[in-house]
């Protein structure tokens, strides 16, 4: 493998070893290889480049602009068959609760008050 300093890799540790580490990409160039990867005949498709799964930078973009712009699956009804039923989900952060009702009817609710500050100090 070639370690030199024009490619993807740099030295993990400052001690000389042997173990190398990816340089960190910038969001832009993450997005481009993904879109890259996209663009392919899919006899000719690769798996997304490592920053997909590893970047911070990556995880922010994806959470606000896939995440939280679209419907999401959280459960399948076999998880919560029957009245009374409920599954405890953290979803971005968010903490829910899936329910299904005496109604039959699934809700998902917050476990986090929106308002704050209106009940403190009570």
């Amino acid at each position: 493998m070639d370690y030199s300093p024009n490619n993807d890799y740099s030295p993990a540790f400052g001690d000389g070893s042997y173990r190398y580490a990816r340089r960190p990409k910038a969001l832009k160039q993450i997005l481009q290889e993904i879109q890259e990867c996209a663009d392919k005949p899919l006899a000719q498709s690769t798996t997304l480049p490592p920053e997909a799964y590893t970047s911070e930078a990556f995880y922010q973009w994806e959470t606000e602009n896939i995440f939280r712009n679209e419907w999401i699956c959280l459960a399948h009804i076999s998880q919560i068959s029957s009245p009374g039923d409920f599954l405890n989900v953290d979803l971005l952060g968010e903490p829910l609760i899936v329910v299904h009702g005496k109604d039959h009817e699934v809700r998902v609710l917050s476990r986090v008050c929106p308002w704050p500050d209106r009940y403190a100090g009570l």
